[in-house]
């Protein structure tokens, strides 16, 4: 795909403070689409990332991955590619230091993937790649664990014979070579879409097991050597979907995703599951008190409390959901994060922070300057700017659950060095102002006078910028102050007398585009 660097901001300002240290970072791209998929707490205090970047002229895409501090300046980031479309989807830290994270490729020559995991250290080095196919059919991957030697487990798709699919999960020494791996699977298509490996070697798989009714949860208990444990199978005339799950301090587990009831919109489905039996010990609904539709994509467990973020549809706009409920799913606070310019933002990964708060990845989305973005939340939901608290009214439901019979057979992967082609990527940027199309550099189009002013000025058109204007003024923060539209923008006059001392950004949006400019008010 055609390759473009970030656009680098002058103007940058501080997250607000609020206890605890929060921060909203983006990055951005022109004529891109950005996600992160999952974002992990490092061992330095730090955060790791990964996702794709997508080229909305092409279509194809490449791998992503963002090392950042705690404060969430990126101490490096990159791109990699191999041919066609790829995405990184997962990623954990093995040793100390050294990251291993798992994704796959897409041909639209052979319309066949392949799985690609990679292993860097804390310096962005890429120690080795690898790429793992089939002959013959497709085989992607989604999630990953470890253990305590510096194996990684890799959870993914394979094609079997009828056109349908089954749950892949492979082992992988500290040096990216198979050791174990297996299919399993019912008679329907298996997707998978979480994954967990606890303490005792166990691992928890969830997904979906596409039986043609609908939306469905199947979570699956695997030993050490990958035999099946129990399978629990949640489905009916309601729809459940799962989208991520994580183990309690009893060792069970807890799955999110969202639920159905085919009559009102969809809300977000949080359950407890036995770890010994797959027993459903409690399920709940969780609903927008103003019947907008809520997904959870990513939960996080730690000192009894349960992280939760996803996204919540207001009409074609989605904005970042994000509660807390203890480990009994009883809420404790919810908030709903908006982008700054009215664009889709959500919550697609969370991890908790060494504050006992939270860091939240994404999508963010602004027209053909997309970014993904990097949230950190405290731990009493305060985050750096753009909240709103949130209403959610929750319902315990009562899952129709039943056992499906399930096949396990020998895998027949086989992996490869591969060598990556990675380009470097410059930083995070602070999304609290207005997401910005052009760059600061050199705006040759207004001035504003006097600068610095107490509130009343002028604007002054220096170029092009002619006819209906609107102007909008933003705090630092990224709260809108002032908004008004001009027939035209010669020589008028703004007033927003009483306004707090500080710095502004104001916004001109005319025929031809976006242009912003500081403005000091003393």
């Amino acid at each position: 795909m055609r390759k473009i660097y970030l656009i680098l901001l002058i103007f940058q300002f501080s997250a607000l403070s609020n206890g605890q240290n929060t921060f909203h970072k983006y990055i951005q791209q022109n004529d891109v689409l950005g996600l992160l998929y999952r974002c992990q707490k490092t061992s330095d205090e730090g955060f790791i990332s990964v996702g794709n970047i997508s080229d909305i002229n092409s279509f194809a895409s490449d791998f992503l991955i963002i090392k950042s501090d705690s404060d969430g300046n990126a101490s490096w980031g990159k791109t990699a590619s191999l041919t066609d479309n790829e995405q990184f989807t997962d990623v954990v830290e093995t040793f100390e230091g050294e990251f291993v994270t798992v994704g796959s490729v897409f041909s639209t020559i052979t319309f066949t993937s392949q799985v690609v995991v990679a292993k860097y250290n804390n310096s962005g080095q890429k120690l080795w790649s690898k790429i793992f196919s089939r002959p013959g059919s497709s085989v992607s991957a989604n999630r990953i664990q470890k253990d305590n030697s510096g194996n990684v487990y890799v959870l993914g798709i394979a094609e079997v014979e009828g056109a349908s699919s089954d749950y892949l999960i492979m082992q992988l020494d500290p040096n990216g070579n198979i050791t174990q791996q297996k299919t399993i699977g019912t008679s329907l298509s298996d997707y998978p879409l979480s994954f967990f490996r606890n303490n005792q070697g166990d691992f928890f798989i969830g997904g979906w097991a596409n039986s043609g009714t609908g939306e469905n949860v199947h979570i699956v208990k695997v030993n050490s050597t990958f035999d099946v444990q129990w399978d629990t199978y949640i489905g009916g005339n309601e729809l459940y979907f799962n989208y991520d799950m994580k183990e309690t301090s009893s060792g069970n587990i807890v799955i999110a995703g969202r639920y159905y009831d085919q009559v009102n919109s969809y809300d977000v489905f949080l359950s407890e599951l036995n770890k010994d039996t797959g027993e459903v010990l409690w399920a709940k609904s969780y609903t927008s008190m103003n019947g907008l539709p809520c997904y959870a994509y990513g939960l996080t467990i730690e000192s009894g409390n349960i992280g939760i973020t996803g996204k919540v549809e207001d009409g074609a706009i989605a904005n970042t959901l994000l509660f807390q409920t203890d480990e009994e799913g009883n809420i404790t606070w919810a908030e709903k994060i908006s982008s700054t310019n009215e664009t889709n933002a959500y919550g697609y990964g969370i991890c908790n922070d060494s504050d006992g708060g939270y860091v939240v990845c994404g999508p963010r989305e602004d027209g053909v300057n997309s970014a993904a973005q990097l949230i950190k939340i405290s731990a009493s939901g305060e985050v750096a700017c753009n909240k709103t608290d949130f209403a959610l009214s929750v319902l315990d439901l009562t899952p129709q659950v039943q056992h499906l019979p399930l096949n396990v057979n020998n895998g027949t992967v086989n992996g490869q060095d591969i060598a990556l082609s990675e380009l470097p990527l410059s930083g995070l940027n602070d999304a609290c102002e207005p997401t910005f199309v052009n760059d600061f550099s050199g705006n040759n189009q207004f001035r504003v006078f006097p600068n610095p002013s107490n509130g009343t000025f002028l604007i002054e058109s220096l170029g092009n910028l002619k006819g209906h204007v609107e102007v909008k003024v933003y705090s630092s923060q990224g709260k809108s102050v002032f908004s008004r539209s001009f027939d035209e923008i010669l020589g008028s006059q703004v007033d927003i007398k009483g306004i707090e001392p500080g710095i502004y950004i104001i916004r001109l949006t005319g025929s031809d585009g976006a242009y912003f400019s500081k403005l000091i008010i003393n």
